[in-house]
């Protein structure tokens, strides 16, 4: 569970309106979160080391999505494929 100010501060700032998804898996989990507020860029983090905020979050992947702004995320129920869709289109 992720409780550390540091990384509300940095979600809110990026996205009012809480959007993200999270896949959990036994080995991997990720979460997906909005990259920007204008864009529909997807960041990707390794959810099991979200924890290490002092440290660093590791960051899997930044995905360039959309044109506009996300409008949903979800992960597939085994966490292997992730789904968006903008205010403009989907993907």
């Amino acid at each position: 569970m992720v409780t550390s100010r540091k990384w509300f501060a940095h979600t809110k700032a990026v996205d009012e309106t809480s959007l993200c998804a999270l896949s959990v898996n036994h080995g991997t989990s990720y979460l997906a979160y909005p990259g920007s507020a204008t864009i529909g860029e997807i960041t990707v983090y390794d959810a099991n080391n979200l924890v290490r905020i002092g440290v660093g979050v590791s960051t899997v992947t930044l995905i360039q999505a959309h044109d506009s702004p996300l409008a949903a995320l979800t992960f597939n129920a085994s966490g292997t494929k992730l789904a968006s869709a903008s205010e403009k289109a989907r993907a």
